[in-house]
């Protein structure tokens, strides 16, 4: 039967409302991949195959082999990428995934375990001091603490064991493909640092203004302490995720 693939990936593509850009970061692979299989130039590999068909919400047999109705007055999109060369008779075209969208992805992974974890020790601390406040001295209050940290050392060790494995695989970060990726990260970048930088301040703001306001009432301070370590604990998860995803992009620092 007719292989369809290239034909009626873009019309599902479409249809499910990715652009070649979004569907290649669901995918892990570089927009010119995706833009290769729509104009006929190479096939995904088998598991990005099913991948794929999940992602568009199609069987197989719509994406490689149906004949689908035709898209009322949409046209066929232009590849904006130079052919690439023709394999070799009876060799089949599979495109690899870059590695920097491989090395990317344990980035994402590696710095929300981390910055997870420090959140977790902060917020454990606040769980602690707030239920203080409200039941008194026990030595049970300690005990949301003591899971949070558990919690914490997990995704530190799981994080640490990942990293050990991908370092093994890139000991240098490879090279960012697309310049729009540092782009949208340097705007990102611009935008959580200064707003976590004020939170922190703000923080500090509140526990002057508690002590002012509370001199003495120890219970009070530990409501304010503890609602100072919760907003310490999204700033400071946010400065460790943000300082750890700029490892993506060490050429441009």
């Amino acid at each position: 039967m007719e292989n369809r693939f290239s034909e009626n990936l873009p019309q599902l593509r479409r249809r499910a409302g990715y652009t070649q850009e979004t569907l290649a970061e669901a995918l892990g692979v570089s927009r010119q991949a995706v833009g290769k299989w729509e104009s006929g130039l190479t096939m995904p590999e088998a598991g990005t195959l099913l991948t794929l068909a999940q992602l568009l919400g199609c069987s197989l047999d719509a994406l490689m082999r149906e004949k689908l109705p035709e898209e009322a007055g949409v046209q066929t999109l232009t590849q904006e990428e130079p052919p690439a060369e023709p394999a070799p008779d009876g060799e089949e075209l599979y495109e690899e995934p870059d590695p920097w969208y491989l090395y990317a992805q344990h980035i994402d992974r590696f710095s929300l375990m981390i910055a997870l974890g420090v959140g977790l020790i902060l917020t454990g601390v606040s769980f602690m001091l707030t239920l203080n406040g409200i039941f008194g001295e026990s030595d049970l209050v300690v005990i949301p603490l003591l899971l949070c940290i558990a919690l914490a050392v997990f995704l530190f060790v799981n994080a640490g064991l990942a990293e050990d494995e991908v370092k093994k695989l890139f000991p240098v970060c490879p090279p960012c493909p697309d310049w729009e990726e540092y782009e949208t990260f340097r705007q990102r970048f611009r935008l959580m640092i200064p707003a976590s930088t004020a939170g922190i301040l703000l923080g500090v703001a509140a526990i002057i203004g508690g002590d002012a306001l509370f001199h003495g009432n120890e219970t009070m301070m530990n409501f304010v302490t503890a609602l100072f370590l919760g907003i310490l604990a999204v700033c400071v998860g946010l400065l460790v995720y943000m300082g750890i995803q700029s490892e993506k992009f060490p050429e441009e620092k």
